[in-house]
This record gives C-alpha cells, sequence and structure tokens, in this order.
C-alpha cells in the first residue's frame, strides 16, 4: 500500500476528524465508534494481540495516512487524553506514530524517505536493503531511502538486545613466490600484538583471533599443513595423511596434506584422545 493511494478507513484519521469537527462532544465520538464497531463490514485492518484477561481481549491497529501537515496532525495527537472510550466495553489504550516517510528530493533522487520516531528503529535487513540514510547502530538505523513494499514498518525499539557470538574461520591464500622467507614469524607477531576486544562496529566486535595453521608446499610438490603452539591434528587426520611429526597420545602437530573439507587444526584440549591399539598377541 503506498501513501498515495489509501482507500481504507484508518480509526486514527476517524478520530482525529471527529474530533476536530465535534471537539468536546465525547457522546457523539463515542457514538460514531459505536455504529462503526457494529457494522457488518468493517474497513478497519487490525490483528489480535493478546488476551489480557479471562473477558477481554487487546487489538493492534496498523494504519497508513496521508497528511499534508506534519506538525499539525502530531499536535493533534498529543492533545488526546488515554484511555478514549469507544463504547461501554471498549477503548483505545494508546496511539504511536513509528514512520513518517516523504518524497526525497535530495540529490534529485525520486522516491521516500523513510525516518522512524524516537524510541522506533528500522531493522538491519531493511536498512541494507533500502539503504540506510543515517549511521546503523545496534543492528538498527532510523532512516532508509525507499518505501518497504511489503508494508513494513519502524518496530519499537529493544532496550537489552541479547549478544551474539559467532566462530568465522579464515582461510587466508597468498602466493608463496611474493612472500619473504620469515612471512609466518611476522605473521604470527602481528597477530599476538592485537588487542582484543576490538571494536569494528558500534554492534560487531572481534573477541579474539587465533592463528592456528599454516600450509605450504613440501619438497614433493605437496602440501604440508602445521599447527601452531596449542593446536593440532586429529589422530584421523594424522593416520589419513600421514604426520610429519611425532605423534602423541593424543594428535599431531603437521600433516601430509591438505585436508579438502577445510579444516583447521583444532585446540589441543578439544582434541579427541587416539584409540588405544590393541594388545599385540603373544605366542606361548
Amino acid at each position: 500500500m503506498t501513501l498515495r493511494k489509501v482507500s481504507l478507513c484508518i480509526v486514527i484519521l476517524l478520530v482525529i476528524w471527529n474530533c476536530l469537527k465535534y471537539e468536546g462532544h465525547r457522546e457523539f465520538l463515542n457514538g460514531f465508534f459505536e455504529e462503526l464497531m457494529s457494522a457488518e463490514e468493517s474497513s478497519i485492518h487490525l490483528r489480535r494481540k493478546r488476551e489480557t484477561s479471562s473477558n477481554s481481549t487487546e487489538y493492534e491497529f496498523q494504519a497508513v495516512i496521508s497528511v499534508s501537515n506534519l506538525e499539525q496532525f502530531q499536535s493533534i495527537l498529543n492533545t488526546l487524553s488515554f484511555p478514549l472510550l469507544i463504547n461501554a466495553t471498549g477503548e483505545i489504550t494508546s496511539i504511536n506514530t513509528t514512520t513518517v516517510c516523504s518524497p526525497n528530493i535530495t540529490a534529485n533522487i525520486t522516491g521516500y524517505q523513510c525516518t522512524c520516531e524516537e524510541s522506533f528503529a528500522w531493522s538491519y535487513n531493511k536498512c541494507i536493503d533500502y539503504e540506510a540514510c543515517d549511521a546503523i547502530v545496534g543492528d538498527t538505523c532510523g532512516c532508509i531511502n525507499g518505501l518497504p513494499a511489503d508494508g513494513q514498518y519502524c518496530q519499537l525499539k529493544t532496550s537489552n538486545p541479547v549478544p551474539v557470538e559467532y566462530d568465522i574461520d579464515f582461510n587466508l591464500l597468498l602466493p608463496v613466490s611474493s612472500l619473504p622467507p620469515n612471512f609466518i614469524d611476522l605473521f604470527r607477531n602481528y597477530v599476538g600484538n592485537l588487542s582484543f576486544p576490538k571494536t569494528i562496529t558500534q554492534s560487531l566486535i572481534i573477541e579474539d583471533l587465533n592463528f592456528t595453521t599454516w600450509c605450504y608446499p613440501n619438497s614433493t610438490g605437496g602440501m604440508q599443513c602445521q599447527c601452531e603452539d596449542h593446536f593440532g591434528w586429529s589422530c584421523e587426520k594424522c593416520g589419513l595423511y600421514g604426520a610429519c611429526s611425532n605423534v602423541t597420545s593424543q594428535a599431531c602437530g603437521c600433516i601430509k596434506g591438505l585436508p579438502p573439507d577445510g579444516e583447521f587444526c583444532e585446540p589441543s584440549a578439544s582434541v579427541a584422545p587416539c584409540p588405544t591399539p590393541p594388545p599385540a598377541p603373544v605366542d606361548f
């Protein structure tokens, strides 16, 4: 639904219109809503929000309104007092404006720019899909360059967003011919000197970074993959590719091959112990 093609009767707009035309006539307003709610075909879009008690139900109305004077519209809303009685069994408990969309005339751009009201924000996906026109903070933004086709509007901000942790593996491929002989030492020192946590954006923080595995061509034309300290290959990988270092009871630190599944060396503490070989047969 676009702002220029609003054909439904909007509850908020009707309330304002009646307040302006019949200011002080609460009885008329109540009667108007009684008639509206008893109509066989209602043009009001609503959905059940939750059961508030054993004999009452709360509904949430969602409305799109086209106005030419935004400040006057907001001042009218500010004069309303709640709860606003409709009849003996119904009342409006609150009205919130969440989103303001206006033609985008900056930089000769054709379309809309939609800005959130205070305490509301666009989701991260909307900020990316429609290009945020302000900073993305905490995975939300307050303005997008477009009118969402799905009719979505700004959502109430959450005061305490729950952080989510991810483990990300990086596979860095570099041509050996372009690297200095001591590249591994240089890279190892660089990673070791980084301080954490490191803030990338207000909503993205790197907690830690570990250099675990480095692979290089060996003398036979294949690859050899070496683990850093405190990391190791599982016994399965050591047996499958062949160990180029001593195999302990838990793992090996180097294998003669590059695993095609993109697996890296694992933390030594999490590598499963190697299975105990069966005892050698004894001749009597």
